[in-house]
């Protein structure tokens, strides 16, 4: 009897993950569907290193995505925060992040992308500010 608890609970359990992981994949690798959100060439191809490396499974954007890292919408805003830093942690990793092998160059189109994304969102709050004011 406590066999058959066991399998139902593990099945369910992996349902739940099945449907998160497809959550996080559909919702969070694809932004065109958030508005205000227009990417240069450069970081249309840092989106799909986004993508690629799976980087919404332990980040967020927008709030959406993972949460063993940071959310990484305004990483450029943030003090200290240069293209060097995000460069450095993409390419490197740090001790809370591994070094996924991303080439230089891939590095560069994904900093594009989030500095972008961040761009895209201060617009948004921009906006949102100036309609209160209204």
């Amino acid at each position: 009897m406590s066999y058959l608890n066991y399998k139902s609970l593990t099945g369910l359990l992996l349902a739940v993950y099945l449907v998160y992981c497809a959550q996080l994949y559909f919702v969070t690798s694809d932004n065109s569907h958030i508005p205000g959100v227009s990417l240069s060439d450069t970081g249309l191809k840092g989106r799909e290193v986004w993508a690629k490396y799976n980087c919404q499974s332990c980040h967020q954007l927008f709030k959406l995505g993972g949460y063993l890292g940071p959310e990484l919408t305004n990483i450029f805003d943030q003090h200290g925060k240069s293209e060097g830093y995000v460069l450095a942690f993409i390419l490197n990793g740090s001790q809370g992040m591994p070094a996924l092998g991303v080439s230089e160059s891939e590095a560069q189109q994904l900093a594009v992308y989030l500095k972008e994304v961040g761009m895209a969102d201060n617009a948004a709050r921009r906006n949102l500010r100036s309609d209160e004011k209204e």
